[in-house]
């Protein structure tokens, strides 16, 4: 019986490391914009799949796949393709994921999203951090727009699947932490953008996090609030 439960778990981790070393060939050669746009939906399909559980993944290897996706959004070729691919495609379905995982877990289930994890939460917030970096300034502006109506207002009309509850609000401070901590991916969309880009609604956006700073007991929730706040007020023009 030990030997076959060894046998088992090294067929595992053997499958485990191919998967792994495939994940980073296709961050490697992610360079062109027809291979990125070939490339990112077998990673994202990994966070999906890892999410619903229709494929088991681990945390380690959801992580694994953001940071792939990470080096794509660093390395590809700088050009309107590609920034419509992080725009139109990859920033959207990352939000809807995690959005997804928020919920889910606010009622039954078997299944334990990995999306809710602190160190994919992080992997994400690279993810889309690097890519709001490089966008061009009108996809900049569009998805600053964006990332502030959904957290504001809980508007979801750009998401992939828009079917959430319609009294969405992300930044009040409330009893669901796993809701909160989402603000850490309202940082990723608006702090990494040129300082070029208004951030719309700032004002009653600066109000609301620092609210929640100040009074969230969730530290990633309350951390990310603050550093979104700090990242925001660095932005507006001095006096």
């Amino acid at each position: 019986m030990d030997q076959d439960n060894n046998t088992v778990a090294s067929e595992q981790s053997s499958h485990h490391a191919l998967r792994q070393r495939c994940m980073a060939a296709l961050a490697m050669a992610s360079t062109q914009p027809s291979v990125v746009l070939e490339s990112t939906p077998v990673l994202l399909e990994v966070l999906s799949s890892a999410h619903t559980g229709s494929t088991r993944f681990s945390v380690a290897e959801v992580v694994l796949a953001c940071h792939c996706l990470q080096k794509i959004a660093a390395r590809a070729q700088d050009t309107e393709e590609t920034g419509r691919c992080f725009h139109d495609v990859i920033i959207p379905r990352l939000l809807c994921l995690a959005l997804q995982a928020a919920l889910r877990g606010e009622g039954p289930s078997d299944h334990h999203s990995p999306l809710l994890e602190e160190a994919v939460l992080c992997a994400i917030v690279s993810v889309i951090s690097t890519a709001c970096s490089r966008l061009q300034p009108s996809l900049a502006g569009q998805t600053a727009s964006r990332a502030v109506s959904l957290f504001l207002d809980g508007d979801v009309s750009f998401l992939p699947d828009n079917s959430f509850p319609s009294h969405l609000q992300l930044l009040k401070p409330g009893d669901s932490w796993r809701q909160s901590q989402l603000v850490c991916l309202l940082m990723a969309c608006v702090c990494t953008l040129p300082r070029s880009v208004e951030v719309p609604q700032i004002d009653r956006l600066l109000s609301q996090l620092e609210e929640m700073s100040c009074t969230c007991s969730h530290q990633l929730s309350y951390s990310s609030a603050a550093k979104c706040f700090a990242g925001l007020v660095n932005k507006r023009p001095q006096g």
